[in-house]
């Protein structure tokens, strides 16, 4: 394949154009705390593969709906995701209208009511 970069750490400010320019994010860390750039991306359109390590994940990805969360032992699933979403603009398209739908329950002013509600204590 080759249009695959391996871009290391890159500064908060590089982040906005290498979204608008990518085509997918793949994120295959042994270990994430949350995985901040899997927000950044989704908020970007752009679809995401994502280890199964990165705790974000399980929040924000709906495996085979807004994006696909795999397990690092199984580098098959990685590869045949990657050639699948390539292979079918379709797939792609549906891909990020399902990204749009959902990051929207991630939102400052969701964030903020669900605040609101837990000093108020009302359940959300």
């Amino acid at each position: 394949m080759e249009n695959i970069k391996i871009l290391g750490f890159k500064n908060q400010k590089e982040l906005r154009r290498i979204y608008s320019e990518a085509f997918i994010l793949i994120v295959p860390s042994y270990y994430e705390t949350w995985g901040l750039v899997i927000n950044e991306a989704m908020a970007s359109d752009l679809p995401v593969i994502c280890s199964s390590n990165c705790s974000g994940s399980r929040d924000l990805i709906k495996n085979g709906i807004n994006g696909f969360i795999y397990n690092l032992k199984d580098i098959n699933f990685l590869k045949n995701t990657i050639i699948e979403i390539s292979n079918s603009k379709i797939k792609y398209l549906r891909l990020i209208k399902n990204i749009r739908t959902h990051i929207r329950k991630f939102s400052y002013i969701k964030t903020i009511e669900s605040l609101n509600n837990i000093l108020n204590d009302k359940r959300t």
